[in-house]
This record gives structure tokens, sequence and C-alpha cells, in this order.
């Protein structure tokens, strides 16, 4: 029997792994000659720890090889696209605490001025951005600057990635060392010069952290949290030691004495929320008062708002951006407005909305400013015309839309489901920045054309590790 030859890779797909690195193009030729090979390197989602699961449905398929000028583009669009949402409130809004309240919905723009006024604010921030790689670079279609992200897990993949055979029989005969970014290890060693810079902690001392969660964690996920957290001190080599702590009622067991916090008799250094619910009071008093860090803090509600890539979009030529932020926006910003019956731009011409929206429905996705998780988006070349009209209508009338020209993801091929064919994919780049530093990331995808041009894991979008050569 005649052996069949291996598929061919399409220009455009081949183009998008040599954007990526030299090992990602051969490692997809190897894995279509090798089929396989390519099928032993699934369901690496079981080997998680049962404690970071949160989607059961979601499947971890190959790795993506990515080298240092993938990575140093990544990292200027993710710590670029933050120090922008950053610097919205200086710059779009003139600090003018008044209209920053009525905009994103804050009752007392005295809270905003204290909110502000706390030292060093903008630096205990996480985020994870979402990219859209697209043939003109990676376009943000969401920022995500909350605590409560998606994702994290990510930084456990690379230890089943990196000793299955498959893997490193190709590293061997390529003569590469790929490495997995450890997103929690970064955001520990943000965390320490955050507090240091801050005069929270001082050298050689100890950083406690309470971390407070939406659900009553169990006495493992207790244990191998302050296990792990130890380690990543250890592997800081900065000399810090401490304890992290889970707590689903944070208020009910902390303590201040004089502007400090205090768990017992042990003070906590950091307040992460990991929750929807709102920080402490006396926690946001020692934030102000430089006594603890809280990370995103009560400036979470103004960070995460989608409509803020719309205000980057439509004021790119506010005379208070820098140059090189200026150029951020061309390069990463996809075309985004505020939705309501306005006058506005689109490459260059005046449009009237919504009957622009109507006109365009193929081009255009619809988003509400708070929401999350793929709700309440609406790709316009997914619904009927009628639908579309519906969801248009209720955006004007509702405010607090936004609409984003629909950016093409570049094609990659992975395989839909365990044992089947690569397909060309949809590809999300979800990239973390701790404070102003970037932290690695993670894809999701879904086949073109699935999941109503919506990829999100609770669609059934399969993701992929990175690994840096």
């Amino acid at each position: 029997m005649i052996a069949s030859a291996p598929p061919q890779i399409p220009p455009d797909v081949r183009d998008a792994y040599q954007g990526l690195s030299p090992a990602a193009e051969r490692f997809l030729e190897h894995l279509l000659e090798h089929p396989e090979e390519g099928s032993q390197l699934e369901g690496f989602e079981k080997g998680l720890p049962p404690w970071m699961i949160f989607n059961d449905i979601t499947r971890l398929t190959w790795p993506t090889f990515v080298d240092a000028r993938r990575v140093a583009e990544m990292e200027r669009a993710t710590a670029g696209v933050c120090r922008l949402i950053k610097a919205i409130p200086a710059v779009v809004f003139g600090g003018d605490l008044d209209a920053i309240a009525r905009f994103y919905g804050y009752e007392d723009p005295g809270m905003l001025e204290i909110l502000f006024a706390a030292p060093n604010h903008t630096d205990s921030t996480v985020a994870r951005c979402d990219f859209i790689d697209t043939p003109d670079g990676l376009k943000c279609c969401e920022v995500n600057m909350a605590t409560n992200l998606g994702g994290w897990e990510h930084r456990f993949w690379s230890e089943h990635y990196l000793p299955h055979p498959v893997i490193t029989d190709f590293c061997a005969r390529e003569g590469i060392t790929p490495r997995g970014r450890d997103v929690l290890l970064t955001l520990c060693e943000h965390m320490i010069d955050d507090a240091l810079n801050s005069r929270v902690i001082d050298e050689g001392g100890e950083l406690n952290v309470m971390m407070a969660l939406d659900v009553e964690p169990s006495e493992e996920a207790r244990r191998v949290t302050s296990e792990l957290y130890a380690e990543l001190l250890r592997r800081t080599g900065r000399g810090i030691t401490g304890e992290l702590w889970l707590s689903r009622a944070p208020a009910d067991e902390l303590v201040v004495r004089g502007t400090r916090v205090y768990r017992g008799e042990r003070r906590v250094h950091v307040f992460y929320g990991y929750t929807n619910e709102p920080v402490p009071t006396a926690v946001l008093r020692a934030q102000i008062a430089g006594a603890i860090r809280v990370y995103n803090g009560g400036l979470t509600y103004l960070w995460v708002d989608k409509r803020n890539l719309a205000l980057l979009s439509e004021n790119e030529a506010l005379a208070g951006w820098k140059d090189e932020y200026r150029a951020l926006i061309r390069d990463h910003i996809p075309w985004t407005r505020l939705v309501s019956a306005r006058t506005t731009t689109w490459r260059g011409e005046a449009v009237q909305f919504p009957g622009f929206l109507l006109e365009h429905r193929d081009d255009m996705v619809l988003k509400l400013g708070r929401s999350s998780g793929g709700a309440d988006v609406h790709v316009g070349r997914y619904i009927t015309p009628e639908a579309w009209e519906a969801r248009v209508r209720e955006a004007v009338e509702q405010g607090g839309w936004i609409v984003q020209e629909r950016v093409e993801s570049r094609p990659y091929l992975y395989p839909p489901r365990p044992g089947a064919a690569p397909v060309p994919q949809t590809v999300v780049w979800g990239l973390f920045c701790t404070g102003w530093r970037y932290a690695g990331g993670w894809l999701r995808m879904l086949p073109q054309g699935d999941g109503e041009g919506i990829v999100n894991c609770s669609r059934g979008a399969s993701e992929s590790g990175i690994l840096e050569v």
C-alpha cells in the first residue's frame, strides 16, 4: 500500500506559523506528517490539579511555540494596552472626577479622588488582554483588568508538555529548549517589588496575602495553594517569606489595628479578591493609608469596562497622548465606537449611527460594556438581519454598548477534537499583565465559523499552552 502524502499547508497558514517561530512551522509540518504523534498530544487537561479546573468541558491541545521576536511583540501589545487603559482618566477625561464618575457609574466622585490618591494605585493591577492575531498584527478585542481572571491554570500545562516524548524528541532534533512562562511566578515577583516600592514590606521580610473567593475553599485547596505560594517565594530568590490564606468571608477573619490589617497576629500585606464581592471597607481604608496593597480594588469598575477600547479608538488624536501611546492605539486597538444615535467616523468618513451599523452588519460586533464570559456579544455576520437590527436598536436605547470592527484571525491549524485532523481555527490570544509586567498567556480556539464567532470556553473552545523558544 502506498502511504498517502501529508496534507499541504496553505500559504496563509504557513505565513501565520512563520510569524510565531521557525519551530512552530516545523512542529506543524511534523505533526501533519505524523498524525499518530499529534493524537498523543491530547488530554493534558486531565493532569491539572482538581482545584484548578474551572470548566469541565475545556480541552487542552498541542502547544504553540513562539520565539523571542514574537514574545517581544506580545509583550509590547499587552503591557502597552494596559498602560493605555490606565491613562484614560488623565488623558481622555482630563482628570475631571465628576465626568469620570458619571461615565463609569460611581455615585461619589469623592471616592474616586480618594482611590486615585492611594499610593502607586496603578501598580497593583492584574489584567488579561484578549487579542486576535490578524495580518495587520495583534488587535485587542477585550481587556479584563480584574482579579477574578480565567487562565491562571495555564502555568501548570508546561509540566505536562515539556516531558512528553513527542515534544522532547522534536526539541532534541531541532536543538531547542522550550520553556513555559509562569504567570503565577511573575505575579509573585511583581507583588514583592510593588510591596517594596510602596514600603508595605522591607527587604528580607515577609509578604502575607489574603485571597478572597466566591466559594468555600476545600482543605486541599488551602494546603496546596499555601505550599505553592511558599515555593513561588523561594523561586524568586528574593529572601521573602510569607503565607497565602484563602477565605470565603475575609471581612470576618481580618482585624484592623491602626491602619494595618491583620489575620490573627499575622499582618496582611496584600489583599487579592478572586471574587465579584467588593473589597471590605476597612481594607480599602488601609490601602488609601498605604498600609496594604489591594489588587485592582475599588477601581476595578473603571478598569474592566469594555467601553475603554472605544475611548481609546475614538480619541487617538487627543493632544494628551504621548507619541508612543498613539502608536499603540494605531497598532493594537481595532476601530471601536460607543453606540448611540450619533455621528462618528469610519475610515476617515463621517457616518451616522444607527443606520451605518445596520448597513454594515457583516463587519461589526456589538458588546455590552460590562459583561463577561462571552455574554452580550453579538457578531453581525452570524445572526439574521432582523436579529441584528433588534440588537442595534436595543444598544442605542439602553446605552453602555460598544461596536467594534470585526477582525479576522489568521488561520492556525489544530484538531477540533481528539483524534481528528487539524482544521483552520479562529484563535484568541489571552495574554496576562501583572502591574506593568508581561506575564505570559495561552490560546483558546474554535474552528472557523463555529460558536457564532465567539471564542469562549463555555462554548466549547479548545486551549493551547505557549512554549517560548
